[in-house]
């Protein structure tokens, strides 16, 4: 209601929101909240979003520009949230992020982030990134002879710091607390010679917010000659003549409509479906003649079923074309969309192999043309990252050549596909690395059509880069690929993505096995699932799993020598060897991987709650898996049959 009031005059508030700890009702049993202590760490793990989201909804539902000034002066000792409160410059960049990606979530697009140190010495150490600051916050006040020296200084002189600082930035500044005390010299001269400076020199200052306070109680320290309950801040507003107040408002720019319906489009562009779907691939259907799977009717049924009831509203299907009709069948008939992928072959040559590319390409048109008018298929996307992956098969002399030559064929292959379906979204996977943002600029300075890009996540160390890039770019992406763990991590930075889970079935063909499932090999619900179906449902999942680990034999490790491998069972007091019946089936599997890691067969090898293992030839790559079972829900731990010198 006050905002309400505020937006009546057309004006535009700033909030200054302060991250006190102890206010919750759950404080008083955290040590640290109590005491007002390490509030970035508890917003970090996630235990303030409910409050966060609350606030982020309240100021949508204002719909009017807001600033919002969160956490400010984290640098000053006199505030908990700075180090005084033993938190970190980390801790509040990933906090202020946090945050930032809640709101951008929930498509709050009316907020405006003021990001505002104390002092410039150590300022920038807290900087979280041109993507997540609007403005930049200033506070600026004279306390005349309260200063640490006693010293009456000019606005010029205590701005300069920060314009130092703030110049490589180009963000608009906010003069956020704005003021000067009447003690040691004149104050009217003070704003005066201040709005002058503003105005002559210091033009990326676009707002103030003065300080008219008569009721301050922050007193400096080490002032006991000052016998005054408060400082008064107040000051004649008459003395601030119209004309510089109407000079200074021509100069800066306000937040618009039009640059906050910018600033929406910006976020709306970063999804190239109409809504953000909850995705999973499905893969058990893929590469059909090496597949232990079969997908028939009853087992397609059956997951499409699981998915719909844990809320997942679209399935990423590899093109196959034996199973392609009843994939799409049970798809449509469980409300599933579909986002359909093309596999490109790792072994195809680019610069040689023109008919295998020719057939390749026909398969694809065809397919597409066939599909065109089936209504559950809601786009396509050319999989299988060449670009990255030609940098491990090719020499680095030829690199370029066959680099150039499939993105030659992609530019061909997307203007045909455009001409059949100029309708759907045409998406191309892109692995995140160091190389992402090279290969997407080289991919816009070919003029490729893709409406978008599928980002497929193993490491999210270049996340933040590539966000920038397609901020700048306006590139739309969704997340073609991410493992849950990630997911759930960073969920509140995704909401408004439409978002493909890495796998829905731990794989299993010859030569590969993966474990990156939401179900295990047996189609038993993994803590993965549960994790998936409580963010995505709302019919939630409350059966907990058990931490279980194996313990390894204490004894040289060599071949063909038989060794035991305990089941451990973590307890109230800590990890106990699994003895008696813990109500749970306990399956032991060795897994064989190759050179590069990569686990490429499996097998059961015992059951129980202890195996002797006869060890296998170049144990170093194996590994042994134990899975605990109950009911349709599974949990496991995987570990090498030697213990580690090093962790």
């Amino acid at each position: 209601e006050y905002l309400s009031e505020i937006n009546k005059n057309g004006s535009f508030p700033m909030i200054t929101w302060e991250p006190w700890a102890s206010g919750f009702v759950f404080s008083d049993s955290i040590a640290d909240l109590e005491n007002e202590k390490r509030i970035f760490q508890y917003i970090n793990q996630g235990l303030m979003d409910t409050y966060i989201t609350n606030m982020a909804l309240a100021l949508k539902e204002n719909g009017k520009p807001v600033f919002l000034r969160f956490a400010h002066e984290f640098d000053n000792p006199s505030y908990p949230w700075s180090k005084t409160g033993f938190n970190t410059p980390s801790d509040f960049k990933e906090a202020w992020k946090h945050v930032h990606k809640i709101f951008a979530a929930l498509e709050v697009d009316n907020v405006i982030w003021v990001w505002n140190p104390w002092h410039t010495e150590f300022a920038m150490d807290y900087y979280p990134g041109d993507q997540y600051v609007d403005w930049i916050g200033t506070t600026l006040l004279n306390y005349g002879i309260l200063n640490d020296d006693q010293n009456w200084y000019a606005f010029k002189e205590l701005y300069q710091p920060f314009h130092d600082i703030y110049k490589d930035l180009e963000k608009p500044v906010m003069l956020t607390e704005f003021g000067s005390l009447a003690l040691g010299g004149s104050q009217q001269l003070w704003f005066s010679e201040a709005l002058n400076d503003i105005n002559d020199t210091f033009d990326e200052i676009k707002g103030i917010v003065f300080f008219n306070s008569r009721f301050d109680k922050n007193i400096p320290q080490g002032n006991n000659d000052y016998l005054g309950t408060y400082l008064d801040w107040s000051f004649d507003i008459s003395g601030i003549t119209q004309a510089d107040v109407t000079q200074y408002q021509i100069s800066g720019p306000n937040p618009t409509k039009k640059s906050q319906e910018a600033k929406l489009a910006r976020i709306h562009s970063k999804n190239p479906y109409k809504k953000p779907y909850k995705g999973v691939s499905y893969k058990k259907s893929n590469n059909w003649s090496n597949n232990y799977y079969i997908a028939s009717k009853h087992v397609l049924e059956n997951d499409f079923k699981l998915m719909k009831r844990a809320g997942i509203d679209l399935v990423n299907l590899e093109h196959s074309k034996i199973y392609e009709y009843n994939l799409l069948k049970y798809a449509e008939k469980n409300k599933l969309k579909v986002n359909f992928s093309f596999w490109i072959p790792n072994d195809i040559d680019f610069l040689t192999d023109h008919e295998a590319l020719s057939d390749l390409k026909k398969q694809i048109l065809q397919t597409i043309l066939r599909l065109n008018d089936n209504k559950t298929v809601i786009g396509w996307t050319i999989t299988n990252d060449l670009w990255i992956k030609s940098n491990d098969l090719y020499d680095v002399l030829v690199l370029g050549e066959h680099q150039k030559a499939y993105l030659a064929w992609l530019q061909s292959l997307t203007e045909e596909i455009k001409e059949i379906d100029p309708k759907r979204p045409l998406t191309k996977e892109v692995q995140l690395n160091e190389r992402t943002v090279k290969q997407l600029n080289t991919i816009k300075g070919m003029d490729i059509k893709f409406d978008a890009v599928g980002i497929s996540i193993k490491n999210l160390n270049f996340w933040e880069d590539f966000v920038s890039y397609s901020n700048s770019v306006h590139l739309p992406f969704f997340i073609h690929g991410i493992g849950v763990d990630d997911y759930v991590e960073n969920r509140a930075g995704l909401m408004n993505l439409t978002v493909i889970i890495e796998n829905w079935q731990n794989q299993k063909e010859t030569g590969k096995v993966t474990f990156d499932g939401l179900l295990d090999f047996d189609g038993a619900k993994k803590p993965q699932f549960k994790a998936v179906n409580n963010l995505w449902s709302s019919k939630k999942l409350n059966y907990n799993f058990p931490e279980i680990d194996i313990l390894r034999p204490a004894v040289p490790i060599l071949k063909n020598r038989t060794v035991r491998f305990n089941a451990i069972f973590k307890q109230t007091q800590g990890w106990e060897i699994q003895t008696g019946g813990s109500g749970y089936q306990l399956k032991w599997y060795l897994v064989k991987n190759d050179q590069f890691d990569n686990a490429i067969a499996i097998k059961e090898v015992g059951e129980g709650n202890f195996i002797d293992l006869e060890i296998p030839e170049d144990y170093g790559k194996y590994r042994l898996l134990l899975k605990a079972g109950k009911g349709d829900f599974s949990v496991s731990a995987k570990r090498t049959l030697n213990t580690p010198l090093l962790p």
